[in-house]
C-alpha cells in the first residue's frame, strides 16, 4: 500500500494532498509557482509513477483548483496528467476536475489545454465564482 502524501501550501506553491485510499489527488491553493517547479513537483512525480504501478482503484479523481500558475507549473501538471492518462488507457477511470474562476478566460483555457493533452481521462471543468475576502 502507498501512504498518502501531503505537501502545505505556501505563499508560492499549492497545498498537495494525495489520498491514496480515497483515490483523490487534489493540487489545490492560490498559486503554483515555486522556484524551480521541478524540485516542488518532484515527489509528486515519484508518488504518481507509485501510485499507478500498485493501484488498483477503478476511479481516481485529480482535482485542480488554483488562481494562477506559472508556465513550468503548467509543464509539470502536462507530466503527471500523461502519467495518469497511461493509467486511465489501461481501464482504470480517471477524471480531472479543473476549477476556474467563471470570469477567469486563461484558466478556462488552460483547463483546455490540459484536455487536449490526454486521450483517456475525463475532464470536467468547474466554474465557480469569486468570493472576495
Amino acid at each position: 500500500m502507498l501512504n498518502s502524501l501531503y505537501i502545505e501550501e505556501t505563499q508560492r506553491t499549492p497545498a498537495i494532498n494525495f489520498d491514496y485510499e480515497q483515490g483523490l489527488l487534489e493540487i489545490v491553493g492560490y498559486r503554483s509557482m515555486p522556484e524551480v517547479s521541478t524540485k516542488f513537483y518532484e515527489p509528486v512525480m515519484s508518488w504518481i509513477d507509485k501510485y499507478v504501478m500498485v493501484s488498483d482503484r477503478r476511479n481516481t479523481i485529480i482535482s485542480i483548483k488554483l488562481e494562477y500558475f506559472n508556465t513550468s507549473s503548467g509543464k509539470c501538471f502536462v507530466d503527471i496528467l500523461k502519467k495518469l492518462d497511461v493509467f486511465a488507457g489501461k481501464g482504470h477511470q480517471v477524471k480531472l476536475k479543473w476549477h476556474h474562476e467563471q470570469e477567469d478566460e486563461d484558466m478556462n483555457r488552460s483547463g483546455d489545454d490540459m484536455a487536449a493533452c490526454v486521450k483517456h481521462i475525463i475532464v470536467e471543468k468547474i466554474a465557480y465564482k469569486h468570493e472576495p475576502s
